[in-house]
């Protein structure tokens, strides 16, 4: 399993674009939910590590699918736990989350 936050730490600079594009695929797609669970955890740190414009960018979808997967209740509970520290980097986007999120739990 990766540690997507030691790998940014590491290589951000240089392979941003690649780990971001591993980083969402495992989240969002990968097949193993032990790799989906841990990529949810980390979707706070590595928007810490990313900047608000590139979590904008690049987490916002991804966190969404986290939040909303019915399936896999421990992706879900995850990427909601993520969602404060997600919060200051979304800037105005983040009422649009909060009420979305208000939104699946009053379904």
């Amino acid at each position: 399993m990766y540690n997507y936050p030691a790998f940014f730490i590491a290589f951000n600079k240089k392979y941003k674009d690649k780990l971001l594009k591993s980083y969402i695929h495992a989240l969002t797609k990968d097949d193993d939910d032990k790799i989906k669970v841990q990529s949810a955890k980390e979707l706070g740190e590595i928007g810490r590590l990313i900047g608000p414009e590139n979590t904008r960018t690049y987490l916002k979808g991804p966190l969404r699918i986290a939040y909303s997967d019915k399936e896999k209740p421990e992706v879900r509970l995850e990427a909601i736990k993520c969602v404060p520290e997600l919060l200051g980097l979304l800037g105005t986007e983040a009422m649009e989350i909060l009420s979305e999120l208000v939104n699946i739990f009053d379904a």
